[in-house]
C-alpha cells in the first residue's frame, strides 16, 4: 500500500498510539482538563454554533472524529514532506514531523484562531505531554508508512526498494548456521 492512501493510514495509525499515550499522560496527572484535541473541537462546534445542538454522545464521537480526521490528513502531509527531505530514516524524520506538526498547530494556527491558548499561557506539564504526543505520533507515522511502502507492489522512488526500512531489520540467518 502506498501513496496517499497509505499516508493516510499511517496517519490514522500514528493518531490511535498518540491517543493512548495522550490517556497514559491524563492518568498520570500530567494532561489535567479536558485533552487538547476535544478542547479544540469544542471550540470548533462554538465558533460554528453547534455547542448547543449536539448530545454528549455526538460531541464526543465528533471530537474523537475531527482527532482522527486530522490524524489521517497530518499522515498525507507528512507523505509529501517526506518525500521531499534528503532524510530517510523514519526514527529521524518522524520525530521532526512530529515536533513540526506541534509547532504550527499548538504555537501557530491554533492560537492564531482562538481555537486552543497558546503554549506560553498553558502548564509546562501539558506543553510537554502534547510535545511529547506529537514526537509518538511522527514517529508512528513514520515508520507505517515506510512499512507499508515496503509491502507487495510499487514503491514511491524516494522510500527506497522494498528491501527498505522493513527488511533491514529483519533477522538474518549467517550462511553456515542454515
Amino acid at each position: 500500500m502506498n501513496g496517499m492512501f497509505g499516508d493516510a493510514v499511517a496517519g490514522l495509525a500514528g493518531t490511535a498510539v498518540m491517543s493512548l499515550a495522550m490517556a497514559g499522560a491524563k492518568a498520570a496527572g500530567l494532561l489535567p482538563g479536558e485533552t487538547p484535541p476535544r478542547r479544540v473541537s469544542r471550540n470548533v462546534e462554538k465558533a460554528l454554533g453547534l455547542s448547543d445542538e449536539r448530545s454528549p454522545t455526538s460531541s464526543e464521537a465528533g471530537w474523537i472524529g475531527q482527532h482522527f480526521a486530522f490524524g489521517a490528513t497530518a499522515g498525507v502531509a507528512y507523505g509529501l514532506v517526506e518525500r521531499r527531505l534528503p532524510l530517510r530514516e523514519p526514527l529521524l524524520v518522524g520525530p521532526l514531523y512530529g515536533a513540526a506538526l506541534w509547532a504550527f498547530s499548538y504555537a501557530g494556527w491554533l492560537p492564531a484562531t482562538g481555537l486552543y491558548p497558546p503554549p506560553d499561557v498553558e502548564p509546562k506539564r501539558r506543553v510537554a505531554s502534547m510535545i511529547a504526543a506529537h514526537l509518538i505520533y511522527g514517529t508512528v507515522t513514520a515508520a507505517v508508512a515506510r512499512t507499508l511502502d515496503a509491502g507487495p507492489g510499487p514503491v514511491h522512488p524516494s522510500r527506497g526498494s522494498h528491501a527498505g526500512w522493513v527488511s533491514e531489520r529483519r533477522l538474518s540467518i549467517p550462511a553456515g548456521c542454515r
